[in-house]
């Protein structure tokens, strides 16, 4: 299964087109979009936006961030992306199937951005995966290389962390932090922050069976 990961465009138009020009129409089996789709802009920017992205991929999952329209968590799809915020959705590979399970928005901010959730929201809204699984979440688990902001402080979510441990998904997949971009373990689980795609940051993963994952991060 070949995935593209973007994140963070934070209403970055251009940017999204160059991706598209470098890649070209369904080029990915999964394309994921990890959140912060607008900055404080309205549902109209966030859908143009993933009806571009969504050419990318023979299927196109998305989760809102903190910067997006709060009105973005109730779409059940957007631009021919389907949200899966609170949610989970199985997708077919190769002998078996992925599950992907999101959850959007952050943890609180000094900022008092658009869509924050505390740990015990956060642990509500997400689903306890049924088979092989994926963690979509804006937020990036707390105390890894994918939460250090600059000033060196972590300031990921413990309950995200947690539930890494736990579930021990294959593969975890966040964004938020933008000084986070990188690739960490947690556990048995590869995590991934592909930084901005306002600044052409995004990654390519092969994830092959048995779970052999391959991370490109790339910029355009």
């Amino acid at each position: 299964m070949r995935i593209l990961i973007v994140a963070d465009i934070h209403g970055n138009r251009k940017r999204t087109r160059r991706l598209f020009e470098e890649y070209g129409i369904k080029k990915f089996d999964v394309v994921i979009v990890c959140g912060d789709i607008t900055q404080f802009q309205g549902v109209d920017v966030a859908e143009e936006t993933l009806s571009i992205l969504s050419r990318l991929g023979e299927k196109t999952l998305f989760v809102p961030g903190n910067c997006d329209p709060p009105e973005l968590t109730k779409y059940e799809e957007l631009g021919g992306a389907l949200n899966i915020h609170g949610k989970s959705i199985l997708i077919p590979r190769e002998l078996d199937e992925i599950e992907f399970i999101g959850v959007g928005g952050s943890t609180p901010t000094p900022f008092n951005t658009w869509i924050e959730y505390t740990e015990e929201e956060i642990a509500k809204m997400l689903k306890t995966p049924s088979t092989t699984s994926i963690l979509v979440s804006h937020t990036p688990p707390y105390d890894t290389a994918l939460d250090k902001i600059w000033i060196g402080r972590h300031v990921g979510s413990k309950i995200i962390r947690e539930f890494i441990v736990r579930e021990k998904p294959i593969l975890g997949i966040h964004a938020h932090i933008h000084e986070g971009r990188g690739v960490d373990k947690l556990g048995e689980t590869t995590i991934i922050n592909p930084g901005p795609l306002q600044n052409g940051y995004h990654a390519i993963i092969e994830v092959k069976k048995p779970p052999d994952i391959n991370v490109e991060m790339r910029k355009v």
